[in-house]
């Protein structure tokens, strides 16, 4: 969870923090395409999902405990080093 929401949004730029949760939740890694997060993922049957509301920002991620070694390193990087594509 990130304390900031769409109250944190430039004054003009409404939709700005909740553009840059989508961009964060749907555009990958830097190491990994949104095309090849999902590939990814899929097998493992896990999910990633942003929440963004007025004051807080969530980044939701979902997995069977057997991969979640795996898992983490990808939400980790989601996080820390998204690619914005």
């Amino acid at each position: 969870m990130v304390e900031s929401g769409s109250v944190d949004d430039p004054a003009g730029k409404n939709g700005l923090n909740a553009l840059t949760a989508l961009m964060i939740g749907r555009g990958g890694t830097k190491s990994l395409s949104y095309e090849e997060l999902t590939m990814t993922l899929y097998p493992w049957a896990a999910s990633i999902g942003v929440q963004h509301d007025k004051e807080v920002t969530t980044i939701v991620g979902e997995v069977h405990s057997d991969h979640l070694d795996r898992f983490y390193v990808i939400l980790r990087d989601l996080i820390v080093a998204p690619r914005f594509e």
